[in-house]
Parts: structure tokens; C-alpha cells; sequence
């Protein structure tokens, strides 16, 4: 059985897989997409938000989606430097009290 987080997480995936096949057959992204994709992002935060509200439990949902968006990627050392970027920004969130 699936948790809400987890089903949370699936309607995340369906709406990106949408999303990548509407942007991918037009060959241009606009500012439309981007903000469809972040609308995306900020609806799944909500979501998890809701569906898992402990907080400690958010990391496994977060490395689970980018450890999907991993093996999606045909350039690895492309992923593997945003992930050093992530972990600076991270460390400042950490270290800095903001983003």
C-alpha cells in the first residue's frame, strides 16, 4: 500500500512527465513553462507538506526524487555538479538562516 506521500510524490512524476512532453515537442521553453514548473514544484511542497507534516521525514522524499531525476539524466557530471551547487546552498541556508 502506497503512502499519501508517496501517491503525493506519483502525481508529482505524472504532472513533470506532462510537463517535459508538452516543453519537449516545441523545442522552446517560456516563461509560461517555467512558471507551470515551479507551480509544479511549490504544489508538490504543499502536498508533502501536508500528507507527511513531520519534517524529519522530508529528506527520504527529497533524495528519493533526486535520486529519479538521477537516473533520468543522460549527463551525470552535469547532475553530479548541481548537487555540489545544492550542497552549497544548503550549508548557507544551514550556516546563513536564509536562501
Amino acid at each position: 500500500m502506497i503512502s499519501l506521500a508517496g501517491a503525493v510524490l506519483a502525481r508529482l512524476v505524472i504532472k513533470l512527465a506532462n510537463y517535459y512532453q508538452k516543453i519537449t515537442t516545441r523545442k522552446v521553453e517560456t516563461m509560461t513553462d517555467l512558471d507551470e514548473l515551479r507551480d509544479l514544484v511549490t504544489d508538490f511542497s504543499n502536498d508533502l507538506a501536508q500528507a507527511e507534516p513531520e519534517p524529519e521525514k522530508w529528506p527520504g522524499w527529497i533524495i528519493f526524487t533526486l535520486e529519479s531525476l538521477d537516473n533520468l539524466t543522460d549527463d551525470h557530471q552535469a547532475f553530479e555538479a548541481e548537487l555540489i551547487a545544492l550542497r552549497n546552498d544548503l550549508t548557507t541556508r544551514i550556516e546563513g538562516g536564509g536562501w
